[in-house]
């Protein structure tokens, strides 16, 4: 795509994906990749925070991969989620297939459903922390990559 817009004539800038060895030990330093591809697409309205820490697409849940170009090209706007995607406290399957607990749900679920009268707000902030430490020595002790993502119903096919 970069490559496209470019031979079109606009300027553009790309991001490498995010898998947690690049940028010459910068993300295993901070844990934190140089741009959020995750905020990138919420803000983007391809999806929510869920309670996975991850981005929840409506039509493929958590199971999506994004990358992210910036570019001087004009863009049509996609609107932001007007519904809530992530079943949330309601459902909470991701959090407790974790086999290390290493994603837990912050405080503030609690407040935005009181705040709401119970109404889901497309959450477009990580509602969860992840202590990505825990989350490897966790896949170092049991095969659980993924299971986050295997586990959630939000997108997963119907038979």
């Amino acid at each position: 795509m970069t490559l496209f817009f470019e031979e079109l004539g606009y300027r553009t800038l790309y991001f490498t994906p995010t898998f947690g060895r690049h940028y010459d030990g910068y993300y295993e330093k901070y844990w934190a990749a140089l741009f959020s591809h995750r905020h990138a697409a919420v803000r983007a309205g391809l999806g929510e925070f869920g309670l996975n820490n991850l981005v929840v697409n409506p039509k493929y849940g958590p199971r999506v991969r994004f990358n992210s170009i910036i570019t001087s090209a004009e863009l049509p706007a996609t609107p932001l989620l007007q519904e809530k995607t992530c079943l949330g406290s309601s459902c909470g399957i991701c959090l407790e297939g974790c086999p290390g607990r290493a994603t837990v749900a912050g405080d503030e679920i609690h407040d935005i459903r009181e705040k709401n009268s119970g109404k889901g707000i497309v959450w477009l902030n990580p509602v969860s922390r992840t202590d990505h430490v825990l989350c490897r020595q966790s896949q170092e002790k049991e095969f659980c990559r993924g299971r986050c993502l295997a586990v959630c119903p939000v997108g997963t096919l119907k038979t």
